[in-house]
């Protein structure tokens, strides 16, 4: 399972929010909760479309072989973040749930 990193803060009246490690994956929403709806399904739509656009361009003969990304995470920046009391006031980072692997 993959796990995604979201950034999520409260802008005025709107929460906005980018996953780390895909670019252009982002949303503003009127809640947190809505937020995070909307990045999780924002997310999948641009793995999807990724995967696709991957398939494609590697013509018909590939192979597709799995990385493991769990010593990828950078969880410092958690640390550092909460150490410093920025979490609620100004840049929350959450993790979203796993989406599920490909078939």
């Amino acid at each position: 399972m993959n796990q995604y990193t979201a950034v999520v803060k409260q802008e005025g009246e709107w929460w906005i929010g980018w996953v780390q490690e895909v670019p252009g994956v982002n949303a503003q929403e009127s809640s947190r909760e809505a937020l995070l709806a909307a990045l999780k399904t924002v997310l999948q739509e641009a793995l999807e479309m990724n995967r696709a656009d991957a398939r494609a361009a590697a013509g018909s003969s590939f192979k597709e072989l799995a990385l493991a990304s769990a010593g990828l995470l950078r969880t410092s920046g958690f640390d550092r973040l909460s150490s410093t009391g920025l979490g609620r006031k100004s840049l929350q980072h959450q993790r979203l749930l796993p989406l599920p692997s490909p078939p």
